[in-house]
């Protein structure tokens, strides 16, 4: 799930959100399809504030690790493949026109969130 909200240009607030049917077997893959589709839907140049669960994902944005990834040929400093390499290549194409933060713990919208994901999984006919 992700939750996008923004001011227009004329000053008004927007709010998106989306709960994926994302199928993966990793919670770090579900957020990375998350951020790729939430980034998917921003028009213009922007800075972001992205809150993710995943300590993995905010160090492998917050520390140039896809810049270093990049300039090895995707390989890690070892020598290895990249796991996920297609899905982090589009969001480093995705994210390029945006000045991106992560954000760890909670935030605002959190307990709404979790309130629409309980009522999906309790009633999934009626919240979709």
């Amino acid at each position: 799930m992700y939750l996008l909200e923004f001011v227009t240009r004329r000053g008004d607030p927007v709010t998106l959100w989306k709960v994926g049917d994302w199928e993966a077997e990793k919670e770090n893959v579900l957020i990375m399809q998350a951020l790729s589709a939430a980034l998917d839907r921003l028009r213009l140049p922007c800075v972001i504030n992205a809150h993710a669960g995943s300590s993995q994902i905010r160090s492998t944005i917050e520390n140039g690790w896809l810049e270093e990834w990049q300039e090895r040929g995707w390989k890690t400093a070892k020598g290895q493949d990249i796991k996920h390499k297609d899905l982090w290549q589009e969001i480093v194409l995705k994210m390029a026109p945006h000045l991106v933060f992560m954000r760890a713990g909670g935030h605002s919208y959190q307990l709404w969130m979790q309130e629409k994901l309980k009522k999906m999984v309790e009633t999934p006919q009626e919240t979709r």
